[in-house]
């Protein structure tokens, strides 16, 4: 009884370990990839953010509208094949690409949390730099 109770928990236990896995590479790959391209500054126009934001919104509801579509194959009728569930996601994502393309960040220097930020990590870092023993002996002995 007790081998059976624990063979309930391996596909959570997979499913756990295959996401953790998957978030992982993709914060070291395709996250610095995807903050250097979208986060650098723009010369678009309104004009020109909302056509793309249009653009990705109704490519979004495609996607989207045939990925429910398929997993709702049992349902009949109009909107409940996930349509409208597809087009308020196409919705949504035009909204935040227009929000993206438009926004202008602001530089490290003008920014207050960034200021605090360095203000205390730089002190901190040279510490832990000048003092590497003594702060990997406290990592080892730790509570």
């Amino acid at each position: 009884m007790l081998a059976q109770e624990g063979k309930l928990f391996h596909p959570l236990a997979y499913t756990k370990t295959f996401a953790i896995a998957a978030s992982a590479i993709l914060a070291i790959t395709l996250v610095p990839v995807l903050a250097y391209h979208l986060l650098k500054p723009i010369t678009w126009g309104r004009p020109r953010s909302a056509h793309f934001a249009i653009f990705v919104g109704a490519l979004g509801t495609a996607l989207c509208g045939t990925l429910f579509r398929s997993s709702l194959s049992l349902e009949t009728g109009g909107l409940a094949n996930g349509w409208l569930m597809a087009a308020a996601v196409g919705i949504g994502l035009a909204l935040i690409v227009y929000r993206m393309t438009r926004e202008r960040l602001p530089p490290l220097e003008d920014n207050a949390v960034s200021r605090l930020i360095l203000r205390l990590d730089v002190p901190t870092l040279r510490w832990v730099l000048a003092h590497k023993a003594l702060f990997l002996s406290i990592t080892i002995v730790g509570p």
